[in-house]
């Protein structure tokens, strides 16, 4: 969890700051999690600090009002939230984080043509689940940092003979990229590094403003600035206007790539049939989908297998990650041919 993290970082008796920390939430929590893309069973267990801050400009949103000229556009909004434990008590107030450093162990550097750091830095904030960025995140965006260059030998063969019998091959510079559920963009802003054109999606709009500043800030990094637009899974009118925002004549058949990191969560099948609908309209029979998610509940592992109805999955080995991440798993997937 993430409340383990942040104890173990921060030196203090994770038990113990658990302990006390449900027994003031217990006594005197006030106020649910709301949820957006990211259907968050924790609601009842997390309390946050309201804070003022001022929204940032983006390279290209929808859904946000103020939309200004050159493809900028500001997220207004009263206050923001963090997703972490928050307490004016000493002790707990070490738990509160406003951002978080990602280390990525890029390999073949010289092949990305632009010169990439090896920390990333994300502000954190938002009042779902989104405004943080788990394990499955981490490990999908390390992955194509590490891997980007060699990536089919990372993949299962069997996989690979898909993708040669459909004459594709896995190569990101240049390349559309679609995340889903993209949280504060940490994979998205990998992808951009790497020479994609990517756009970083979300239903959440308290997660939007740092989704923005969090891209922008890397911006110079990237071949093509990352774009962000909102996207309520199951939403056709989302869809449409998100594929709008990489060109005006774009299409499906053009989307290379769909990143989804950490995207099932909760025990709402609602939202999984929502999730798997906009999978269906945004791919087609050569987009390649990541798809990273830490399995909590039964019902996590059974949607995913409930997706081979519609796709060729294949498991990446998890060599790199398993020791430290045992829950955690990465699958490759391509559309089925339908008659």
């Amino acid at each position: 969890m993430k409340l383990e993290l942040v104890c173990r970082s921060k030196g203090l008796n994770c038990y113990n700051a658990v302990l006390l920390t449900l027994f003031i939430l217990i006594v005197g929590a006030k106020e649910d999690i709301p949820t957006g893309n990211h259907p968050s069973s924790l609601s009842n267990l997390f309390t946050r600090q309201e804070t003022k801050t001022n929204p940032p400009s983006a390279v290209f949103l929808h859904g946000c009002e103020n939309m200004e000229g050159n493809n900028l556009a500001v997220c207004s909004t009263d206050s923001q939230q963090a997703l972490v434990v928050y307490n004016p008590d000493p002790l707990l107030a070490a738990l509160h984080e406003t951002e978080h450093e990602f280390r990525l162990e890029w390999q073949d550097i010289e092949r990305v043509k632009i010169s990439v750091p090896n920390i990333v830095k994300l502000h954190q904030g938002g009042k779902g689940t989104g405004g943080t960025t788990w394990a499955a995140g981490y490990i999908l965006a390390n992955f194509i940092a590490k891997h980007h260059s060699t990536i089919e030998d990372k993949l299962p063969p069997s996989f690979i003979e898909i993708l040669r019998n459909r004459r594709k091959k896995i190569s990101f510079e240049d390349c559309n990229v679609v995340e889903l559920g993209a949280g504060l963009g940490l994979v998205s802003i990998v992808s951009g590094m790497l020479g994609c054109r990517a756009l970083a999606t979300d239903g959440d709009e308290t997660v939007l403003p740092f989704l923005v500043k969090n891209v922008r800030a890397y911006s110079q990094h990237m071949k093509y600035p990352v774009k962000v637009a909102k996207l309520q899974w199951g939403s056709r009118r989302d869809e449409q206007v998100c594929l709008a925002s990489l060109g005006d004549e774009f299409e499906v058949s053009q989307v290379d790539f769909i990143m989804a990191a950490d995207v099932v969560f909760g025990q709402d099948p609602r939202v999984w049939k929502a999730l798997l609908s906009t999978m269906l309209n945004l791919s087609h029979q050569e987009t390649i989908i990541f798809f990273a998610y830490s399995c909590r509940y039964d019902l996590d592992a059974e949607f995913v297998q409930s997706l081979s109805k519609y796709f060729e999955i294949a498991e990446v080995p998890s060599e790199d990650w398993h020791s430290k991440y045992e829950n955690t798993f990465l699958k490759v997937m391509v559309k089925k041919f339908t008659p």
